[in-house]
C-alpha cells in the first residue's frame, strides 16, 4: 500500500512539473517571436503634420506614413514639401531626391539637374507649408 502511495505521489509531482515545463519553454519561445517581428516591421505613426499635409495635397498620391517616413529619413519640414514638389514635378522617385539631399546636394543643385526653376519650388513650398500649418486648426 505504502509502495503505491509513493508512486502515485511520484506520478502527480511529475505530471506537474512536465506541464509547468513545457509552458515555460512556449512562453519563452513566443517572447523570442514576439522580438524578432518587432525588429523587422516598426510601425510609423504619422504626426500632426504629415496627416495635414497628405489631407491638403491628396494629388500628389501619398499618404500620412509614407509622407511620415520620408520625414523620419532627416527631411525638415520645408525640405519635405520640396523633395514632393520636385519629385511630382520632375516624374522622379522621392527617393533618389532625399538620397541626394542627404549627400549634402542643395536643392537648387537638385533642381538645376532636373531642369527645374528653384525659386518656383522654394515659393510654393513657404505657401503649402504655410497652408499645412493651420489646414488642422480649422
Amino acid at each position: 500500500m505504502l509502495k503505491l502511495f509513493f508512486l502515485v505521489l511520484f506520478a502527480v509531482l511529475n505530471c506537474g512539473f512536465a506541464d509547468s515545463y513545457e509552458n515555460d519553454l512556449n512562453f519563452f519561445g513566443e517572447d523570442v517571436k514576439e522580438e524578432q517581428t518587432n525588429d523587422e516591421k516598426r510601425v510609423i505613426v504619422p504626426e500632426q503634420f504629415s496627416i495635414n499635409l497628405a489631407g491638403y495635397a491628396s494629388y500628389w498620391h501619398l499618404d500620412a506614413t509614407e509622407i511620415q517616413s520620408m520625414k523620419e529619413k532627416g527631411l525638415g519640414r520645408e525640405e519635405l514639401i520640396k523633395v514632393i514638389l520636385i519629385s511630382v514635378k520632375t516624374k522622379k522617385n522621392y527617393e533618389d531626391i532625399i538620397r541626394r539631399r542627404n549627400r549634402g546636394e542643395t536643392f537648387d543643385k537638385i533642381c538645376k539637374r532636373y531642369k527645374i526653376d528653384y525659386e518656383e519650388i522654394r515659393k510654393e513650398a513657404k505657401a503649402i507649408k504655410k497652408e499645412v500649418a493651420i489646414y488642422g486648426k480649422k
